[in-house]
């Protein structure tokens, strides 16, 4: 602003200087100045048509301030007048109207000079300004007169007080002239008033700020009817002001403009912060008067999102006051940065306590007439108020009545239509003044902290934060504090507890002051938190175990007491370090519990986690952060226990005794945890324990909670070989061998690439086992599930005999493709065969599948053999070597498959023995022997031979050795006759019989040929052993 300097003539002639010419730019303004330039000339009041006192003469001493003009003229000798020009009675209008006093004065002036206030204040509000009259003191040669300037607050005062009341005309009209949100914000200042608090004075301002307040409405509603017969309401069409265009000529005038009175518009806007949602207030320049101030503190303003036509939509003068009263109350401190750049508060403490005696006051007037019944208050047209502000108070009634009436004046078909905008409109106000009302106590809180930090030095509790939160807090404004930062406000209090607790000193005191002046920044959980956080430090400094624990259960009973809404993570922390861990897991439980009352975390749980659950899924996770603290804790003793404070609180144990001790530590710790019976808790216990690969103290657990969690765990990540080794290790530990066989047989069967087929079969061989045991029971279901897993461990064991085959094949992409694939999972019987068997020609896992699966086809299965037996004579070596290894195979192979029967075609396999000997030039043929060795039947083996020989093939005699089956023949019997013992005795009979038979087959042979003679004595020497076989 450009400096003006007023001078006054003898004959009471204005002038008004500017450093600066009128109309140059602000920049060339701001240029160093080269002298004065005349901006204005007033004549004297008594040459305007409203002044009825006569003209100033001789003015020799004169006093201007803030629109008033005081001048002392000497119309006679030794008297003196004074002469009082003011504009403050009428700030709002934007044309100057000022009243004019003549006063009398004892003797002649001599100095006139005004009086400051003793107060050392630095933030001076323009409530403070409009509450307390400026003062001028004229020195006189009969001593000193004090006169007072009154202001427009002053003015009503007066009225209500000559009118008894708001009920006057005259008070009606202050509230035309002043215009109706100017007046109802001087009524609000004057209720406030302390002093006035409780008497009629303050109880009329009262009432007249409800009386003349109008009410919100819709301008759509309103158009087509009369000013007169619309309520009164400042910014209504009829009784709204035209704001002067800005950028028109300037006009100078040398007296009162007298055109009609325009008067300031209210900006419509609806007004809504993140926070504290904000309501429309009047715009206007920006001074340091009181009723000149028709804007808000800046940023108080923002765009709503409501759905409300602004242009249409108005509100009542009363919510125009209230809000003018708070931008007027915080406009001093609203942009103030907090801090300066040494972090010294930048509002004593005394500033902080004169704005937060207005904040008191205006709270105090909304409480009392919300819960003060104001019957016998207000007059007879407003009995039955029971309040401004709450559901069916008095401000609502007013309301309501005046549109009633209004409604009743306008078409009486749309009545419907009207109330319904009537309401929508009280909606709309309520809904701002709630928010303002919000916003007047978190004022009245965060300055009430600001206060206490200056009384406790409030650049020393700054300097404690960190250099990003100093940071923070020099760029914050009280604004900014107000509305969003509560976070910094939060830091400070909790840097003023840790003072106290630094120093040793009770938090009690400090802890109740916090929470009376601001509850909601410093909440009961916050109070509790940092007493229990003073006993936990107390104990700390105790030896005796007794007086420790006690404190330790005193802070725990504090905490749960403030449950859930605590530093759960700083306590927890405390209680760790102090080694009191029964009191993380009881206070953890009690916090998941009262966060929870419903148990949706476990409904949601139990119910597999649906996704559409999401009240579940938030209660859930709440509870595991709340378990969060309890891992923490357990990993502290895992760490530092285990590793650290055992070896140094007991150096003389050994290793492994100080091993045991902080395990037995740690076990004791998680059983503690799972004698709560929260099955969730167990659950963040088993996960713990889980991630730190402690699978044995787990398995150690027989919580049944366990089973469940690793099942579900198991069936989240089927391909967890982990989970399902522990899922059946812990059913057959606690008894339940049918699911640890269910588990072994899934186990088995998981497609996984890291396990061989040796584990899968080691897995269905402890299910089989598990079935087996005496505690499973006879029931039909165990029973089949019984039979299924042994039929799944011997076609197993199939499949390794296959791989045991192709791991012998030459090494080949598709031989390494089938081993993983034998590898990789169980297959079935068909697959074996058509997959990998046939495939690859593996004729002995051929037969062994043939044989599991009892498959009856003699022309398969004797080629088979076939196969087998040629594919042992493949190897070039000699032909003893050979038909070694040919019977040898068969001997392997007739101690598995002798009793099956049709798998060992025992007629077909020994005449290709017979054969592929006697086609390997062997003269004594090994066959008979090892058919003995094999200890098959001496009946069946005759019965082949006699057979054999009755055939008399074609094929002994092509190799020009016609005697070879003959030989063999003897040769068995032979070995009967010398070895009768291999022979049941109950069979004797039967076989010697076949035998002399035999031999009488062999001898008729012989007989033919000439060089028979040997082989014919070598058989009667077998017949007479055979007699002499006592049957």
């Amino acid at each position: 602003t450009v400096p003006v300097l007023y001078g006054i003539q003898q004959q009471q002639q204005q002038q008004q200087f500017a450093p600066g010419q009128p109309g140059h730019a602000p920049h060339e303004q701001s240029q160093r100045p080269q002298g004065l330039y005349l901006l204005h000339v007033r004549l004297p009041p008594g040459y305007t048509p409203n002044t009825t006192v006569g003209k100033p003469k001789q003015v020799h001493s004169a006093f201007y301030s803030q629109g008033s003009l005081l001048m002392v003229s000497t119309p006679q000798p030794d008297q003196d007048l004074l002469w009082s020009l003011s504009s403050e009675p009428f700030p709002s209008r934007q044309n100057l109207v000022e009243s004019s006093t003549v006063m009398t004065m004892d003797g002649q002036v001599w100095a006139i000079a005004e009086v400051k206030p003793k107060d050392k204040i630095t933030v001076e509000t323009p409530l403070r300004a409009a509450q307390v009259p400026r003062k001028v003191a004229l020195l006189t040669n009969q001593g000193v007169h004090i006169v007072s300037l009154l202001k427009s607050v002053d003015i009503l005062q007066q009225l209500l007080l000559a009118c008894h009341g708001p009920h006057n005309e005259a008070v009606k009209a202050y509230f035309q002239v002043q215009s109706e949100p100017q007046a109802c914000a001087t009524s609000l200042l004057l209720a406030c008033i302390e002093t006035l608090k409780g008497t009629e004075l303050g109880d009329w301002a009262a009432q007249a700020f409800i009386l003349y307040g109008g009410e919100p409405f819709f301008e759509a509603y309103m158009g087509g009817h009369s000013a007169a017969a619309r309520p009164l309401s400042f910014n209504s069409p009829s009784g709204g002001f035209v704001e002067s265009q800005p950028g028109g000529p300037r006009m100078y005038m040398s007296t009162p403009f007298t055109a009609s009175r325009p008067g300031p518009s209210i900006q419509q806007n609806l007004m809504q912060q993140s926070q504290f949602p904000q309501s429309p207030g009047p715009s206007g320049s920006l001074n340091h008067s009181f009723n000149n101030n028709t804007q808000f503190p800046g940023g108080m303003q923002q765009t709503s999102s409501m759905a409300v036509d602004g242009s249409n939509f108005h509100y009542s003068a009363k919510h125009a006051g209230l809000y003018l009263h708070m931008s007027r109350l915080l406009r001093s401190i609203w942009r103030r940065r907090c801090v300066n750049d040494k972090l010294h508060s930048s509002i004593g403490q005394q500033d902080c306590a004169q704005v937060l005696e207005d904040l008191y006051a205006i709270k105090r007037f909304l409480e009392s007439i919300t819960l003060s019944n104001l019957v016998g208050l207000v007059g007879k047209n407003m009995t039955n108020a029971s309040g401004l502000m709450g559901p069916g108070g008095y401000l609502q009634q007013q309301q309501q009545q005046q549109m009633q009436q209004h409604q009743g004046m306008q078409n009486p078909y749309g009545g419907g239509q009207q109330k319904m905008s009537a309401d929508e409109a009280m909606a709309e106000e309520k809904k701002s003044l709630d928010a303002l009302i919000r916003l007047i106590k978190h004022s009245c809180e965060v300055l009430a902290l600001w206060k206490i930090l200056c009384e406790h030095q409030c650049h020393l509790l700054v300097s404690k934060l960190s250099k990003e939160q100093q940071d923070v807090l020099k760029s914050c404004t009280f604004r900014d504090l107000i509305l969003s930062r509560s976070d910094i406000c939060g830091l400070l209090i909790v840097t003023l507890i840790n003072s106290y607790l630094h120093d040793n000193a009770s938090v009690g005191s400090i802890s109740t002051k916090l929470r009376d002046v601001c509850p909601n920044l410093y909440r009961h959980e916050d109070a509790v938190s940092h007493k229990a956080t003073e006993i936990l430090m107390l104990s700390k400094s105790c030896t005796d175990p007794d007086e420790k624990d006690e404190r330790l259960r005193t802070a725990l009973q504090l905490c749960k007491s403030a449950a859930p809404n605590l530093p759960l993570t700083s306590i927890c922390q405390q209680f760790t370090q102090a080694g009191f861990y029964s009191g993380v897991i009881e206070l953890c439980s009690i916090c998941a519990a009262k966060g929870d009352p419903s148990e949706a975390a476990l409904h949601f749980y139990r119910n597999n986690e649906p996704v559409e659950d999401q009240e579940g899924f938030v209660a859930f996770q709440s509870r595991m952060n709340c378990y969060r603290e309890i891992k923490l804790m357990l990993e502290h003793v895992f760490t530092n226990v285990c590793n650290s404070k055992v070896s140094s609180i007991y150096p003389s144990l050994e290793s492994a005794d100080r091993d045991k001790l902080a395990n037995n530590q740690l076990i004791s710790i998680i059983s503690l945890a799972l004698q709560c019976q929260d099955q969730l808790l167990h659950i963040a216990v088993y996960e713990w324990l889980l991630s730190h690969n402690l699978l044995g103290e787990l398995l150690e657990i027989s919580e049944p909670s366990l089973g469940d969690f690793l099942g579900r765990a198991f069936n989240r990540t089927p391909e967890n070989l982990v989970l399902a080794d522990l899922l059946w290790k812990y059913h057959e530990r606690n008894g339940q061998h049918a699911p640890a066989s269910k588990m072994l047989d899934k186990l088995a069967n998981i497609r996984n690439d890291a396990m061989t087929l040796q584990q899968r079969i080691e897995y269905l061989a402890r299910a089989v086992m598990c079935m087996r045991s005496d505690t499973v029971g006879y029931s039909a279901h165990n029973g089949v599930l019984l039979k299924d897993l042994e039929d799944k461990l011997e076609v197993a064991q199939i499949q390794k005999q296959v791989l045991d085959a192709m791991s012998i094949i030459p090494d080949k992409n598709a031989t390494r493709q089938a081993i993983n694939q034998l590898n990789g999972t169980l297959f079935n019987l068909t697959q074996l065969y058509s997959d990998f068997a046939e495939r690859y020609e593996l004729w002995e896992c051929k037969l062994t599948i043939l044989n599991c699966s009892h498959h009856n086809d003699p022309l398969l299965i004797e080629s088979v053999w076939t196969h087998i037996l040629d594919k042992e004579l493949e190897r070039p070596d000699s032909n003893t070597e050979r038909c070694r290894r040919l019977l040898s195979k068969v001997k392997s192979l007739a101690l598995e498959y002798e009793s099956s029967g049709h798998c060992f075609p025992l007629a077909f396999i020994v005449r290709e023995l017979e054969l592929r000997c006697f086609r390997l030039k062997m003269f004594e043929s090994p066959v008979p022997e090892t058919l003995i060795e094999m200890n098959l039947d001496v009946d069946a083996l005759l019965n082949i031979y006699s057979r054999l020989i009755s055939m008399n093939e074609r094929v002994w005699v092509t190799e020009e050795d016609e005697l070879y089956l003959v030989r063999s023949t003897s040769k068995l019997l032979s070995i009967v006759a010398s070895q009768p013992s291999l022979v049941p005795l109950k069979d004797r009979r039967k076989v010697v019989a076949k035998s002399q038979d035999l031999i009488s087959a062999c001898l008729s042979i012989l007989y033919t040929k000439p060089d028979g003679q040997q082989h014919v004595d070598q058989l009667r020497e077998t017949q007479s052993k055979l007699n002499r076989i006592h049957c």
